[in-house]
């Protein structure tokens, strides 16, 4: 059947534009293992704070934070073309690249603001969550809604924290669960907290 799809759904590397098996998710095996990984840090504010731990200037209410990979070429076009929908079967990819994690109950993600969702038609976040708990086989459950518009990519990392307060409702109560929550990219850890 997957050779069908291949012969139907010709698929191409988002890096080196060769032909890739459709079930692949959109990255060559060769371009894979070229991708940047992720210097070890701080296991809750983020793999990039290796020299400048925020836990201490901040208080964080999630236990970890875990990064597929480092932000350096080629990961930022990677995730441009992901989320601006030329290639969101690089959920697939991330997903099965993502380590596992073990003790928690559900998989959850950060909602998009309705301008996003309007403009790309479908949650980055979302796809990545639904890939990952599929390969993990632990159920994927919408706990958030985002209220208002808050853009953060514009701002400074103060500015991040304080422009989060509020964004996020919960639709339904977790109280007692273990969750992992998926962003498509984690920065300042002001969107997760």
């Amino acid at each position: 059947m997957l050779m069908l799809a291949d012969l139907l759904f010709p698929s191409f590397c988002a890096l080196c534009g060769g032909h890739i098996p459709f079930s692949s998710g959109g990255i060559c095996s060769v371009c894979s293992d070229r991708l940047p990984h992720e210097a070890e840090g701080c296991p809750v504010c983020g793999p990039r704070s290796a020299d400048h731990c925020r836990c201490a200037e901040r208080r964080f209410f999630f236990s970890r934070s875990i990064a597929l990979t480092g932000y350096a070429s080629p990961m930022p076009g990677l995730v441009a073309a992901f989320k601006m929908g030329r290639l969101p079967e690089l959920a697939r990819f991330f997903a099965a690249s993502a380590p596992h994690v073990d003790g928690i109950d559900c998989v959850t993600w950060i909602p998009s603001t309705a301008p996003a969702f309007r403009r790309r038609g479908f949650e980055p976040a979302r796809l990545l969550a639904q890939a990952y708990a599929r390969r993990i086989r632990m159920p994927c459950i919408r706990l958030l809604r985002h209220r208002g518009s808050g853009v953060q990519k514009a701002c400074r990392h103060d500015s991040r924290f304080l422009g989060t307060l509020g964004s996020f409702v919960p639709i339904r109560s977790a109280a007692g669960y273990r969750i992992l929550l998926i962003d498509d990219v984690f920065t300042t850890g002001a969107t997760v907290n």
